[in-house]
């Protein structure tokens, strides 16, 4: 439960007067009849009703300082500056240039933003990318914009290709990892790999191995597995891929076209245990991630005599200090010193070194010898400032802007639009979200809280919840005490076909095992210390349904199948139920709810005759009686067969 925010300067001037002229008659026991303005004890009622109403202003104003303070308190800090982040891809290959985390800096007249790759990459000559997946070639699809299934969601064995064609290939040993670009069609929940509010160390939905052919013509694991970076997260989301390129790497058999042949990235896994078919709609080599910061160094002599206030000013330039990134050294009339950039100087002591940044002013602000040391400085060249500019909403631009390498001349163009910078939080939002995070669920005390908590974990994508109190799956016939099952349905597409993208639907989706991994550990440690938690996956039971309807359709195909199709979705565990969001977990299935359904989707083109079910794959009986599904499971798959017989022509009646 949360507490209503408290106002304590509510009343005014004359609400306060009003309010002692109301008490007026019985404190004085009816002797005070006058109350106008003239009567002297008016005026003092209006003189102390001032004086109040100065002290409630006063006492509901709460300093800065003690709002951090008490943010700290509560474990809530402000947001800080962030930094936009993009993926940048090289126009042109240049033949093995490690591209060094240069300034890149658009080019586009009117726009001055200046980006910072996060790591250093190996270019390689890259004349095109190329696609294997299922053992067929996909190049042609992928370059055609088309989302493509790269691996199926059976839990078989599964490889997948990435060619980059090359001539020559690598001549030996690099510095530097090759970077790739994966983009996933998945769901908008999943935050891409670059951006800033993307969570970090999520289990992989399946165990992915990368392999390469070397000289002896032999397919071998790439070598320094611990060097591989997969942005993706094991296919999971939309990331960048570096790898160490291998010094023996040789292309495949008889891929040569021209100066060029395809050297391949096999990735393998022994078991696909995705929750659909991860489907990849873009590939591109030779990028970096780069964000909107860059680094500067300032040495400066400062002849400041030792007084509070003092402020350092850093040099003028387009973009302000990003606070955080500032580290300072000072030479003092005692040696050199580190000082520590702190939020406020509040919180200091006479003898701390510390500096607040003002990114406003662009300036570094010192203590007073209270709340701060005041800095001694010896002459010369006495300040050594090392911090990062840029940051904030700036470097939010759109895709495919044209950007110059500073120090390579290297054109490149951004593949995504810069997204996620922003400024920092001023402390009145902060502490309004502070208010508002009183509201989340952070424990896990009923079911409802397991339920929250479950789909809510960060990295994954989970759809819906289901807490059953006091369910072992070993003893699912008594309840035990302390015990809660949570079942999690993730979510899976349900688009509709459409040529850009293959379908990826999976009637009964279920949650990869780094999913529950993520799950299970959110829920441990939230849950109370006498609880025992168990994530697992959904149990479904096969349904098929018998639909008998009169109708007189001009296509008899095309109703069977819309039927069909409209009854599937409205017990699909995802989309189905009476309000969409899913069905009902252990909802039985009602012959009356399918009859109104089915009736609803016919409209006045029919009528329904009746609607049999069958239960674990048995034939369709039941056409009077529910069927009970069990109190914690899903219909699916289900199996629907439409029969359509002619209406019957009804003559007669009355004249």
């Amino acid at each position: 439960m949360a507490l209503p925010a408290l106002a304590l300067d509510d009343f005014s001037w004359s609400d306060l007067v009003a309010a002692t002229r109301r008490r007026i008659p019985a404190a004085s026991n009816g002797v005070w009849t006058l109350h106008a303005p003239v009567d002297p004890g008016i005026t003092l009622v209006e003189l102390y009703a001032w004086l109040l109403e100065q002290r409630s202003f006063w006492l509901d104003q709460v300093p800065d300082p003690m709002v951090r303070a008490l943010l700290h308190l509560l474990g809530v800090a402000p947001h800080p500056v962030i930094p936009a982040s993009t993926v940048l891809a090289f126009d042109r290959a240049q033949l093995y240039v490690a591209a060094a985390p240069n300034i890149v800096r658009a080019a586009k007249r009117g726009l001055d933003v200046e980006l910072t790759p996060d790591a250093a990459s190996t270019i390689l000559p890259v004349d095109r990318v190329g696609l294997i997946a299922g053992g067929r070639d996909r190049t042609a699809d992928l370059l055609a914009g088309r989302a493509i299934r790269v691996m199926p969601a059976d839990g078989s064995a599964a490889e997948l290709q990435l060619q980059l064609w090359m001539p020559g290939g690598p001549p030996g040993p690099v510095p530097d990892p090759l970077a790739m670009f994966l983009e996933l069609r998945t769901d908008p929940a999943l935050v891409a790999s670059w951006l800033p509010d993307a969570p970090a160390h999520v289990p992989p939905p399946a165990v992915l191995t990368f392999w390469y052919r070397n000289a002896a013509n032999q397919v071998v694991p790439w070598p320094d597995p611990a060097g591989i970076d997969d942005g993706t997260g094991g296919l999971r989301r939309s990331g960048v891929l570096r790898l160490p390129v291998p010094a023996d790497w040789t292309f495949e058999p008889g891929s040569t076209i021209g100066p060029s042949s395809a050297f391949a990235i096999f990735i393998r896994t022994e078991h696909a245990t995705f929750t659909a078919p991860p489907r990849l709609s873009r590939l591109v080599a030779n990028v970096a991630v780069a964000r909107h910061r860059r680094e500067v160094n300032h040495v400066a002599p400062l002849d400041w005599l030792p007084l509070p206030g003092n402020a350092l000013v850093l040099p003028a330039i387009d973009t302000p200090p990003i606070p955080g990134s500032v580290e300072l050294v000072l030479t003092e009339q005692t040696g050199n010193y580190p000082w520590s950039e702190v939020a406020d100087l509040a919180f200091s002591g006479p003898g701390d070194r510390s500096f607040v940044v003002d990114r406003a002013a662009g300036t570094l602000r010192f203590g007073d010898g209270l709340t701060g040391r005041i800095p001694r400085l010896a002459s010369g060249l006495n300040s050594m400032v090392t911090y990062e500019v840029g940051g904030g909403p700036a470097g939010n631009v759109g895709s495919g802007l044209g950007w110059v390498d500073e120090v390579t001349g290297a054109t490149l163009h951004n593949l995504v639009p810069g997204d996620g910078g922003a400024e920092a939080e001023p402390l009145v939002a902060a502490r309004k979200r502070a208010g508002d995070e009183l509201r989340e669920v952070t424990r896990a005390i009923t079911a409802a809280d397991y339920e929250t908590l479950a789909v809510t974990t960060p990295g994954v994508a989970l759809a819906r919840a289901h807490a059953a109190i006091g369910y072992h799956a070993l003893h699912p016939c008594i309840p035990v005490p302390g015990m809660v099952t949570v079942f999690v349905v993730p979510a899976a597409p349900r688009e509709e076909a459409s040529d850009m993208y293959e379908d990826a639907f999976v009637a009964t989706p279920e949650p990869d095992p780094g999913a529950l991994t993520a799950a299970r550990a959110r829920l441990d440690a939230a849950r109370l210390v006498t609880h025992e938690v168990c994530v697992r996956a959904p149990i479904y039971r096969c349904a098929s349904l018998r639909v008998e309807v009169r109708a007189d359709p001009f296509d008899v195909g095309a109703l069977r199948a819309e039927l069909a199709s409209g009854l599937q979705r409205f017990l699909d565990p995802l989309l189905g139920g009476d309000d969409g969001t899913g069905w009902p977990f252990g909802e039985p299935l009602r012959p009356s709810a399918l009859l109104r359904r089915t009736q609803l989707l016919l409209g006045g083109d029919g009528e329904v005759v009746s609607v049999a079910i069958g239960l674990d794959c048995d034939p369709p009986a039941e056409a009077c009686h529910d069927v009970e599904l069990g109190p914690h499971a899903l219909p699916g798959p289900v199996t629907i067969a439409v029969h359509v017989a002619p209406r019957v022509q009804v003559r007669g009646g009355l004249r």
